[in-house]
């Protein structure tokens, strides 16, 4: 049986920024994926497997769990 070949992630540290960047501007955490072109499951997958390497001063794991622990509670 052959592998499935891990499709790369739309959900990139690009993205991340705009949508950090949408809730910083006030946009809802419900509408906040559709403006950078996604949803909140498939940002959920691409943050939990990453298929790109982080900028410098990108965001630790520590941090981003920091932060969906916070989406989560609001």
């Amino acid at each position: 049986m052959k592998r499935a070949e891990r499709r790369p992630s739309r959900f990139t540290p690009e993205g991340r920024r705009q949508f950090l960047e949408s809730l910083r501007a006030g946009i809802a955490t419900t509408k906040a994926p559709a403006e950078v072109g996604t949803t909140s499951a498939a940002m959920d997958r691409a943050t939990a497997t990453r298929g790109t390497p982080e900028p410098a001063g990108a965001a630790t794991d520590a941090q981003w769990s920091a932060f969906y622990g916070h989406l989560a509670a609001h």
